[in-house]
């Protein structure tokens, strides 16, 4: 099963062609030219709403909620995400109704994630916002840090508060992602609880953690190399290997941080991280990953660094 999948181009290299192996995609908008037998999936009906509310909580938490789950019901809307967002809360405080809006929202699952949100420690209720500022494929909690400006140890804490509170979904052993519809919550959260200018300071340090990850690698991966960046980078690796695991490891985070480099139009960070990922595509490949960044960054190259065009023009006629 490939969740959240977001274009025909990801899923594609993951499908695999042996007899009696069948791959379900779900995602949010239909993914063209798969060939896939598309079936539309809707809300739960009220019905299987309590069955499922009744299987994550239990019989007895739902019959003492009995007063509060209509509203509880109507809230979710039938989102199995809401639903299990609002398990908890119906299990800890059943007695409790006037919590619930009897207003049922358009979208139930920012609506969902505003009632955990509310529900937050303050530490993590900020790296929630902060964090969610930019869509990061695998977060960590290296780099959740440096969004909200805390050690990696706090943060590595308010990230398992927020897997808990199901605001992140845990990806791999300390990796985290946000969905889609909760991260855009996030992120109007940020910009009116925290302001346009601590929101790209967030930004920048995360791409700057990312940008000196790259750097150390690059220049570990291909000591020897005219081509990655000379720049300092706090950030060094023993061996070659470890560098270009650690590339390999980031490699979409990297394709974000170009991503959100270019949104703020930071074209040095641009050329660096370009320069940094040549180890990762000459000794790992990924092309189909790497290519989209590779070519804004040197667009960038093109239009920032002297020389640059004439340069990739004169090779070319050499090729």
């Amino acid at each position: 099963m490939l969740d959240h999948a977001r274009s025909a181009a990801q899923v594609r290299p993951l499908l695999v062609a042996a007899p009696d192996v069948v791959t379900i995609v779900v995602a949010r908008q239909p993914l063209i030219d798969l060939g896939a037998l598309r079936l539309p999936v809707g809300s739960l009906a009220r019905r299987d709403a309590e069955r499922l509310l009744t299987r994550l909580v239990g019989k007895p938490a739902v019959t003492a909620a009995r007063a509060a789950l209509p509203a509880v019901l109507d809230r979710c809307a039938g989102s199995p995400y809401a639903l299990c967002a609002a398990a908890p809360r119906l299990a800890a405080a059943p007695a409790v109704p006037t919590e619930v809006p009897a207003v049922p929202e358009p979208d139930p699952v920012p609506a969902a994630a505003e009632d955990s949100y509310r529900r937050l420690t303050p530490g993590a209720a900020r790296l929630y916002r902060l964090a969610g500022l930019h869509d990061w494929p695998r977060l960590d909690a290296a780099a959740a840090a440096r969004a909200a400006d805390v050690d990696e140890t706090e943060a590595a804490r308010h990230l398992e508060e927020l897997a808990g509170a199901l605001l992140v979904e845990q990806t791999g052993t300390g990796r985290f992602r946000y969905r889609p519809a909760v991260r855009a919550h996030a992120e109007r959260t940020a910009a009116a609880v925290d302001g346009i200018a601590m929101c790209s300071s967030s930004v920048t340090r995360v791409v700057g953690h990312y940008r000196d990850l790259a750097v150390g690698a690059a220049r570990a991966a291909l000591p020897q190399s005219w081509r990655v960046p000379r720049a300092p980078s706090p950030v060094s690796y023993p061996a070659p290997g470890a560098a270009v695991a650690a590339l390999t490891a980031e490699a979409r985070n990297l394709v974000a941080a170009v991503r959100a480099a270019e949104d703020v139009q930071d074209p040095d960070t641009l050329v660096l991280l370009g320069r940094a990922l040549w180890p990762l595509q000459l000794k790992a490949g990924h092309h189909d990953i790497l290519l989209p960044a590779l070519l804004t960054c040197a667009r960038t190259a093109d239009a920032h660094v002297p020389g640059t065009r004439a340069a990739g023009a004169a090779r070319r006629r050499r090729r």
